[in-house]
């Protein structure tokens, strides 16, 4: 992809899908019967998500995101 030189991010906030961690930990546990036919993996190795979902960070302008 690429973009003209004039172009202008203006919302970065908007590009980072927010969901709260405690929603998608629950929708994990309600769905683990599911999940757990796909993949080869525990659920508390899978419940890792948390630590990933709780530290996303990035920096944009000199401004820290979480």
């Amino acid at each position: 992809m690429t973009f003209d030189s004039n172009y202008i991010l203006e919302d970065i906030v908007s590009l980072f899908i927010n969901v709260p961690v405690d929603l998608a930990l629950n929708s994990i546990e309600k769905r683990w019967v599911h999940i757990s036919t796909k993949i080869n993996i525990s659920k508390e190795e899978f419940v890792t998500v948390k630590f990933v979902l709780n530290s996303t960070f990035f920096t944009f302008n000199n401004k820290f995101y979480k």
